[in-house]
């Protein structure tokens, strides 16, 4: 069975994540509110998929969480507790590259 995995975020740090996990047979969800960049990333990709995703919409944020193995957030680390909160109530795992400030 495939893994599907969600990456929230197509910032700078998300193109090798994206080509990696693509060139490992993931399924792979890039949710973005700059679809353009995602869709250079993605690089139609049969296993890949572009969802225009802003990171306040948290009822498409449990969406996509729920349908996903594992959630990486390349997102900025004030929205770190509201993915977690998700990935936690569907018993799902995160992943983040970011770090939290005091």
């Amino acid at each position: 069975m495939t893994q599907k995995v969600l990456i929230l975020g197509a910032g700078l740090v998300a193109r090798p994540i994206v080509k990696h996990l693509l060139s490992k047979g993931y399924s792979v969800t890039l949710a973005s509110n700059t679809p353009e960049r995602a869709e250079g990333m993605i690089d139609k990709h049969p296993a890949g998929k572009i969802v225009n995703w802003e990171a306040t919409d948290e009822a498409a944020l449990d969406t996509l969480i729920a349908g996903h193995d594992l959630t990486v957030s390349i997102l900025p680390y004030t929205f770190h507790v509201m993915v977690a909160r998700h990935c936690i109530a569907h018993g799902k795992n995160m992943v983040t590259t970011s770090y939290v400030k005091p």
